[in-house]
């Protein structure tokens, strides 16, 4: 998990395409502790700590029960307005969570393939 500094966690890692920009998002089973400089902030429900106000950034989401941790790696260029992020953050930690469901060992987890995001409500 590079976004935590020099660590030996066992995590899984997707990529995603997020408009003209490749998204890190990784899993942990391990908690972790939350660096005291990055901020904390709302989105969607669920509480995430944000590296730094300026790509590259991170974004970790701690309560997405039943799962430890997920961490976003967004590099440089990408928008670091929570509005930008917020709604395929919080999609992707939805899917996961859904499909962590029909798993037995972490060892079989995946993240979904494709994700869909919708319109804003005019």
């Amino acid at each position: 998990m590079p976004a935590l500094g020099p660590n030996t966690v066992p995590s899984h890692t997707a990529r995603y395409e997020f408009g003209e920009h490749e998204v890190l998002v990784s899993y942990a089973a391990t908690p972790l502790p939350v660096p005291d400089e990055w901020q904390e902030l709302r989105c969607s429900g669920r509480t995430l700590h944000v590296s730094s106000p300026v790509a590259p950034f991170a974004v970790l989401v701690l309560d997405a029960d039943p799962l430890p941790l997920v961490l976003f790696e967004f590099p440089p260029g990408a928008s670091a307005a929570v509005e930008s992020w917020c709604p395929f953050a919080a999609q992707v930690v939805e899917r996961f969570v859904y499909f962590q469901g029909f798993v037995e060992q972490s060892a079989d987890l995946a993240f979904p393939a494709v994700i869909e995001l919708s319109a804003p409500a005019p």
